[in-house]
């Protein structure tokens, strides 16, 4: 399992989007977005946050697996 942080920066990146935008849009800053990026582990209501503004399902961050 990937730690969170490279799971968000890979989402964001093929999103096209900037950390800038990103911290724009759930109310944080860019550093705070670096930050998360850099992470191991995160509190499960940013990692929502996050997938949310990236329109992408919660399950890609966390890396879900359905058998």
């Amino acid at each position: 399992m990937k730690p969170i942080g490279q799971l968000i920066k890979k989402a964001r990146t093929n999103a096209d989007k900037t950390q800038q935008w990103l911290a724009k849009k759930i109310g944080v800053t860019q550093g705070a977005i670096y930050q998360f990026e850099q992470a191991e582990t995160l509190q499960i209501a940013t990692v929502e946050k996050i997938a949310k503004a990236l329109k992408i399902p919660l399950c890609e961050l966390l890396e879900c697996h359905h058998d």
